[in-house]
C-alpha cells in the first residue's frame, strides 16, 4: 500500500524526492531529506510520545503532522524548538471534511471559514 502512495506521489513531484524506507534506515534517509511526514498514531491523545528520536530532526528539515487531536503534538513541539519549520493536521481535518461535505452534497464549502472555526475550536 505505501508502495502504492509513494509511485503515485514520485510521479507527481519526481521519482527522485518520494520514498518509502524501513524503520530501520530512517537515520540515514532523514540526514538527506527535506521533510518529514507523521503518519502514525504516535502523538495522538492516546498514544503520546514521538514516533522518532528527536536526536534525528534538525533545524533545516520541515516537518509535518496529520494528527489533528491534539493539533500540537510532541513531535511538532520539539520540531519546533529546534528550529524546524512545522505544519499541524488542522489543513488535512479541514480539507478532507471539506471535500467530502462537496462530494456528498454537490454545495461547495466555505473551507476558509472551515478553518477558522476548527482553529477556534482546538484554541479552547
Amino acid at each position: 500500500m505505501w508502495q502504492a502512495v509513494a509511485e503515485s506521489r514520485a510521479a507527481h513531484f519526481g521519482p527522485d524526492r518520494v520514498s518509502v524506507i524501513s524503520p530501520a534506515d530512517i537515520a540515514a534517509a532523514l540526514a538527506t531529506a527535506d521533510g518529514l511526514i507523521n503518519t502514525t498514531p504516535i502523538g495522538m491523545a492516546k498514544y503520546p510520545g514521538l514516533p522518532l528520536s528527536p536526536a534525528l530532526l534538525r533545524p533545516g528539515l520541515w516537518v509535518a503532522e496529520i494528527i489533528y487531536f491534539p493539533i500540537e503534538t510532541e513531535l511538532l513541539r520539539t520540531a519546533r524548538a529546534l528550529g524546524c519549520r512545522t505544519l499541524d493536521g488542522g489543513g488535512m481535518a479541514v480539507f478532507q471534511a471539506a471535500e467530502a461535505f462537496r462530494l456528498f452534497t454537490g454545495i461547495e464549502p466555505d473551507a476558509q471559514r472551515m478553518l477558522e472555526h476548527f482553529a477556534a475550536l482546538n484554541a479552547k
